[in-house]
Protein backbone atom coordinates (compact mmCIF):
# COMPACT_ATOMS: atom_id res chain seq x y z
CA UNK A 1 0.00 0.00 0.00
CA UNK A 2 1.16 3.51 -0.85
CA UNK A 3 0.23 6.98 0.37
CA UNK A 4 -0.63 9.54 -2.32
CA UNK A 5 -1.30 13.29 -2.00
CA UNK A 6 -4.40 14.70 -3.72
CA UNK A 7 -5.45 18.35 -3.97
CA UNK A 8 -8.99 19.17 -2.86
CA UNK A 9 -10.74 22.54 -2.99
CA UNK A 10 -12.48 23.81 0.13
CA UNK A 11 -15.86 22.82 -1.35
CA UNK A 12 -14.57 19.32 -2.11
CA UNK A 13 -13.34 18.94 1.49
CA UNK A 14 -16.70 20.08 2.87
CA UNK A 15 -18.57 17.63 0.61
CA UNK A 16 -16.25 14.79 1.69
CA UNK A 17 -16.68 15.57 5.39
CA UNK A 18 -20.47 15.81 4.90
CA UNK A 19 -20.43 12.34 3.28
CA UNK A 20 -21.67 13.73 -0.07
CA UNK A 21 -18.40 13.20 -1.97
CA UNK A 22 -17.16 9.63 -2.37
CA UNK A 23 -15.32 9.92 -5.69
CA UNK A 24 -13.28 12.32 -7.76
CA UNK A 25 -12.35 12.55 -11.44
CA UNK A 26 -8.82 13.48 -12.45
CA UNK A 27 -6.74 14.12 -15.56
CA UNK A 28 -4.20 13.31 -16.83
CA UNK A 29 -4.87 9.61 -16.37
CA UNK A 30 -1.15 8.71 -16.55
CA UNK A 31 -0.45 10.44 -13.23
CA UNK A 32 -2.66 7.91 -11.44
CA UNK A 33 -1.64 4.72 -13.29
CA UNK A 34 0.23 3.23 -10.29
CA UNK A 35 -2.57 3.88 -7.82
CA UNK A 36 -4.29 0.75 -6.49
CA UNK A 37 -7.42 -0.12 -4.55
CA UNK A 38 -6.46 -0.08 -0.87
CA UNK A 39 -3.88 2.71 -1.25
CA UNK A 40 -4.29 5.74 1.03
CA UNK A 41 -4.80 9.34 -0.05
CA UNK A 42 -3.85 12.27 2.16
CA UNK A 43 -5.99 15.23 1.25
CA UNK A 44 -4.19 18.50 0.60
CA UNK A 45 -6.50 21.37 1.52
CA UNK A 46 -6.23 25.12 2.17
CA UNK A 47 -4.68 25.57 5.60
CA UNK A 48 -2.89 27.92 7.93
CA UNK A 49 -0.39 27.68 10.79
CA UNK A 50 -0.95 30.10 13.65
CA UNK A 51 -0.73 30.67 17.39
CA UNK A 52 2.64 31.50 18.94
CA UNK A 53 6.09 30.00 18.56
CA UNK A 54 5.41 27.80 21.61
CA UNK A 55 1.80 26.84 20.90
CA UNK A 56 1.27 26.33 17.18
CA UNK A 57 -2.04 25.27 15.69
CA UNK A 58 -3.06 24.03 12.27
CA UNK A 59 -6.33 25.42 10.94
CA UNK A 60 -8.29 24.35 7.86
CA UNK A 61 -10.38 26.66 5.73
CA UNK A 62 -13.14 24.07 5.28
CA UNK A 63 -13.71 23.96 9.05
CA UNK A 64 -15.53 27.31 9.10
CA UNK A 65 -13.65 28.47 12.17
CA UNK A 66 -12.17 31.89 11.64
CA UNK A 67 -8.95 32.72 13.48
CA UNK A 68 -9.25 35.70 15.79
CA UNK A 69 -6.25 36.36 18.05
CA UNK A 70 -8.44 37.88 20.79
CA UNK A 71 -10.82 34.89 20.94
CA UNK A 72 -9.60 32.46 23.61
CA UNK A 73 -12.24 29.90 22.59
CA UNK A 74 -10.74 29.49 19.12
CA UNK A 75 -8.76 26.35 18.70
CA UNK A 76 -7.22 24.36 15.87
CA UNK A 77 -5.20 21.15 15.94
CA UNK A 78 -2.16 21.54 18.18
CA UNK A 79 1.07 20.65 16.39
CA UNK A 80 2.56 19.38 19.67
CA UNK A 81 -0.31 16.92 20.09
CA UNK A 82 -1.07 15.82 16.51
CA UNK A 83 2.38 16.06 14.90
CA UNK A 84 4.97 16.25 17.71
CA UNK A 85 7.72 14.87 15.47
CA UNK A 86 7.30 17.96 13.25
CA UNK A 87 7.34 20.65 15.94
CA UNK A 88 10.77 21.98 14.82
CA UNK A 89 9.61 22.19 11.19
CA UNK A 90 6.45 24.00 12.29
CA UNK A 91 8.44 26.45 14.41
CA UNK A 92 10.76 27.12 11.45
CA UNK A 93 7.73 27.81 9.25
CA UNK A 94 6.39 30.10 11.97
CA UNK A 95 9.61 32.11 12.28
CA UNK A 96 9.88 32.41 8.49
CA UNK A 97 6.50 34.16 8.41
CA UNK A 98 6.77 35.88 11.80
CA UNK A 99 6.61 39.41 10.36
CA UNK A 100 3.18 38.93 8.78
CA UNK A 101 1.98 36.83 11.72
CA UNK A 102 2.72 39.51 14.35
CA UNK A 103 0.33 41.85 12.56
CA UNK A 104 -2.28 39.06 12.42
CA UNK A 105 -2.30 39.40 8.67
CA UNK A 106 -2.54 35.65 8.33
CA UNK A 107 -3.37 34.37 4.91
CA UNK A 108 -4.47 30.91 3.90
CA UNK A 109 -1.80 28.68 2.46
CA UNK A 110 -2.74 26.97 -0.81
CA UNK A 111 -3.35 23.24 -0.67
CA UNK A 112 -0.41 22.57 -3.01
CA UNK A 113 1.92 23.70 -0.18
CA UNK A 114 0.45 21.41 2.49
CA UNK A 115 3.04 19.00 3.93
CA UNK A 116 1.91 15.44 4.64
CA UNK A 117 2.18 15.90 8.42
CA UNK A 118 -0.41 18.71 8.32
CA UNK A 119 -3.03 16.58 6.53
CA UNK A 120 -6.06 15.74 8.66
CA UNK A 121 -8.13 13.74 6.14
CA UNK A 122 -6.98 10.31 4.99
CA UNK A 123 -8.97 8.40 2.38
CA UNK A 124 -8.82 4.78 1.28
CA UNK A 125 -9.21 4.04 -2.43
CA UNK A 126 -12.15 1.66 -2.92
CA UNK A 127 -12.37 1.71 -6.72
CA UNK A 128 -10.54 2.92 -9.82
CA UNK A 129 -11.67 3.15 -13.43
CA UNK A 130 -11.20 5.21 -16.57
CA UNK A 131 -14.19 6.71 -18.35
CA UNK A 132 -15.16 9.48 -20.72
CA UNK A 133 -15.90 12.70 -18.87
CA UNK A 134 -19.10 12.92 -20.95
CA UNK A 135 -20.39 9.69 -19.38
CA UNK A 136 -21.10 11.20 -15.96
CA UNK A 137 -24.75 10.96 -14.97
CA UNK A 138 -26.75 12.64 -12.20
CA UNK A 139 -26.06 9.87 -9.66
CA UNK A 140 -22.30 10.01 -10.33
CA UNK A 141 -22.43 13.80 -10.06
CA UNK A 142 -23.94 13.44 -6.60
CA UNK A 143 -21.06 11.11 -5.60
CA UNK A 144 -18.76 13.91 -6.76
CA UNK A 145 -20.45 16.17 -4.21
CA UNK A 146 -22.49 18.17 -6.72
CA UNK A 147 -25.89 18.82 -5.16
CA UNK A 148 -28.12 19.56 -8.14
CA UNK A 149 -26.26 19.47 -11.44
CA UNK A 150 -27.95 21.65 -14.05
CA UNK A 151 -25.93 20.51 -17.02
CA UNK A 152 -23.53 17.63 -16.72
CA UNK A 153 -21.54 17.80 -19.94
CA UNK A 154 -20.56 20.31 -22.56
CA UNK A 155 -22.09 20.01 -26.03
CA UNK A 156 -18.98 18.32 -27.47
CA UNK A 157 -20.30 14.74 -27.26
CA UNK A 158 -18.12 13.52 -30.12
CA UNK A 159 -14.86 14.21 -28.27
CA UNK A 160 -13.41 11.60 -25.91
CA UNK A 161 -11.84 13.06 -22.79
CA UNK A 162 -10.62 10.26 -20.53
CA UNK A 163 -10.66 10.78 -16.78
CA UNK A 164 -9.55 8.60 -13.91
CA UNK A 165 -12.42 8.01 -11.51
CA UNK A 166 -11.12 7.48 -7.98
CA UNK A 167 -13.70 6.13 -5.53
CA UNK A 168 -12.89 6.43 -1.84
CA UNK A 169 -14.06 6.28 1.74
CA UNK A 170 -12.70 8.18 4.72
CA UNK A 171 -10.02 6.00 6.26
CA UNK A 172 -9.42 8.20 9.28
CA UNK A 173 -9.16 11.77 10.41
CA UNK A 174 -5.90 13.15 11.82
CA UNK A 175 -7.35 13.37 15.34
CA UNK A 176 -7.14 9.59 15.34
CA UNK A 177 -3.60 8.28 15.44
CA UNK A 178 -2.69 5.70 12.79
Amino acid sequence: MKDHPLLFTTEMVKATLDGRKTQTRRVPIERYRNWKVGDKIWVRETWLLNGSANILRMQYKASDSEYRPDDKRWCGRLVSKHAPEHINEAQNMWHKHEKEIKGYDLSWRPSIHMPKWVARIWLEITGLRVENVQDIDAVEAEYEGIRRPKRLCPDRHDEYIGVKVIEFKISHMANERR
